[in-house]
């Protein structure tokens, strides 16, 4: 069956998920109202300059300044002028910039003075004069190749990083994007010639294409859009990037559609909760924290027979097994603190590790695992690009006054409308009915009309919305009649 892509375009967000034969292994969510802005390239005014932490803060023309770190910034210069030594770094100068980090806890986006231009194959910036490979690629032979093909086509001070999908790939159409960024980076700079004002230069790119250009691949045999506009747009990136791809592109319809996204809506449940069963009947228990993720490994039920030390082992090594897909999936960044049932063996402790380090390999982001400390718990680091999934799809419970987390209203209309499609479709009737509390209609009324009006058109059908004030904070039911 191979892997698929299923990119699902709702109300209020964009879910784009890759499964390997039905099994969910990446999931990418962005609320479309806050849309990553990584990658994107900015002409920027420097506001103010703070000695005492290195640092400088960025008018980009977003609604608040981005913050530059300044520490390990050395003179760089290219034939477009770009010249910053921080030392003569002024308020109210110029500055080419671009975003690493989102805004995030009220905090402006980060910004770099380094460009870097992301491709399929490779990484093109205009300074540093370097050349690396992928420690992915780890054919010597293989490496040696794409050294050269990166060392034949880099000009002057450009840096080229080779890319994990350039592995296998001719030199011809690794040279061929090494030009088409080569030519991007010589827009920006003419965009920035002519720049009046402080703005964006070069946008980033949505999350569809961003999920593409990192994942598609050779394996992949089908990909599913839900939404015509962005089906639309899923096209004319794999025909500009990826011509061989464009025949994957589909719109699934009827039961295909709902066999999909029924499938899918179950895993999804899986990685939305705090506590994941392991096979034995232990349990993870995730807990996120401003400053950190905490994960809980408790036995549980598990009753199997034989010595207690045996069951911990037994519990941690499924925990171990399965965290790095779990924490992939939940896109948790930043450090991690995995309290495993306590064990007192070295070797087990050895194989923990072990199954732990085997489960982050197929992680595109660098993960760094420390050993067990004297108290059991072992802490890891993950890098982490755009939203933690439980920051896009819950918020802070009003009602327990911020012990708890519920779905927010992002995903309650998600799931309003995937319960609609779903009963429209398996029912005979023509007339229905969403009955909820009126939080949740008053959300449909302002943003949900839209979507209502289209599904009644295509479907020849009547929706009415009806408040219940005995309808749960987040709690809804379809009417047919």
């Amino acid at each position: 069956m191979g892997q698929e892509i299923y990119v699902f375009d709702s109300v209020l967000t964009t879910r784009i998920s890759l499964t390997r034969d039905g099994y969910l292994e990446l999931l990418s969510i962005e609320p479309k109202n806050a849309s990553s802005l990584v990658e994107g390239v900015y002409l920027g005014k420097i506001t103010k300059v703070i000695p005492g932490i290195d640092a400088a803060f960025i008018d980009c023309g977003m609604q608040k300044d981005a913050f530059l770190n300044l520490e390990g910034e050395t003179e760089r210069k290219n034939k477009g002028g770009q010249i910053h030594d921080k030392d003569i770094l002024t308020e109210g100068s110029r500055i080419l910039v671009q975003v690493k980090s989102d805004e995030r806890d009220g905090k402006g986006p980060r910004v770099s003075s380094v460009i870097s231009l992301v491709g399929r194959y490779a990484v093109f910036s205009p300074y540093s004069g370097t050349i690396s490979i992928s420690r992915r690629i780890t054919g010597s032979d293989e490496r040696a190749r794409l050294n050269l093909v990166a060392s034949q086509n880099r000009k002057g001070d450009e840096s080229i990083s080779v890319r994990t999908a350039a592995r296998g790939q001719g030199s011809d159409e690794i040279a061929h994007e090494i030009r088409k960024l080569r030519q991007t980076w010589a827009d920006i700079r003419e965009l920035k010639s002519l720049a009046e004002s402080e703005g964006v230069l070069r946008p980033a790119p949505t999350a569809a294409e961003r999920f593409l250009r990192d994942h598609l691949n050779a394996e992949v045999v089908s990909i599913m859009v839900s939404d015509r506009n962005k089906l639309d747009e899923v096209k004319r990136y794999c025909k500009t990037y990826y011509p061989e791809a464009v025949g994957l592109v589909e719109a699934p319809t009827g039961e295909r559609a709902m066999m999909v996204e029924n499938s899918l809506e179950e895993q999804l449940e899986e990685v939305s909760t705090s506590a994941v069963r392991l096979p034995s009947g232990g349990r993870l228990y995730f807990e996120e924290t401003r400053s950190m993720t905490t994960v809980d490994v408790d036995t549980g039920d598990n009753n199997s027979k034989g010595r207690r030390s045996g069951i911990a082992f037994q519990t941690n090594l499924e925990a171990a097994s399965i965290l790095g897909r779990q924490i992939r999936l939940r896109n948790i960044g930043g450090l991690i603190v995995v309290d495993f049932v306590s064990m007192r063996h070295e070797k087990d402790k050895k194989r923990i590790l072990n199954a732990l380090r085997m489960g982050f390999n197929e992680d595109k982001f660098p993960v760094r695992i420390s050993g067990f400390s004297e108290f059991g718990v072992v802490e890891l680091t993950r890098y982490r690009r755009g939203w933690a999934h439980s920051s896009v799809m819950r918020e802070v419970c009003p009602n327990c006054d911020g012990d708890g987390t519920v779905q927010n209203i992002r995903a309650v209309i998600d799931n309003i409308f995937v319960a609609l499609e779903r009963e429209i479709f398996f029912s005979q009737g023509t007339k229905f009915s969403v009955v909820s509390n009126d939080r949740t209609i008053d959300f449909m009324k302002n943003y949900g009309l839209e979507i209502i009006d289209e599904i009644e058109k295509n479907r020849a059908v009547r929706i009415d919305l009806m408040v219940d004030g005995d309808v749960g904070y987040t709690d809804f039911r379809i009417v047919s009649g």
